[in-house]
């Protein structure tokens, strides 16, 4: 099934990690939905500091931005990423860094947020 939806294409690793070290390890009281849930909140907490210091981006920024394109269902501008970078590419790089941030925040977006329910 994680094979063929669309949607889950790209959940498929961390879903398979989960029941590889966690679903084990659960006791048959256990619910697995909560349990899954922290899993998963953990994970995404975990790819946003990433995202956050791999880019060099304030993370409260990058909250802001997160929140708008959800809100807006509109990709974040070149402009919104240079601005919450700590600090700023020359000016022959602003495009291509921004256009890899953007690329990165619309596949965190893909991954723990898009048909997430």
């Amino acid at each position: 099934m994680l094979d063929t939806e669309a949607q889950l294409r790209s959940k498929k690793e961390l879903i398979e990690r989960f029941i590889a070290e966690h679903f084990a390890n659960l006791s048959a009281s256990a619910d697995v939905g909560a349990e899954f849930d922290s899993y998963w909140e953990a994970q995404k907490q975990n790819a946003l500091v990433t995202l956050s210091e791999d880019e060099g981006l304030k993370r409260e920024a990058l909250d802001k931005v997160l929140a708008h394109y959800l809100f807006t269902e509109k990709t974040p501008m070149r402009d919104d990423v240079i601005g919450i970078m700590e600090k700023r590419p020359p000016l022959r790089q602003r495009r291509s860094v921004a256009d890899r941030v953007i690329a990165k925040i619309r596949e965190f977006v893909e991954t723990f947020i898009d048909g997430v329910d």
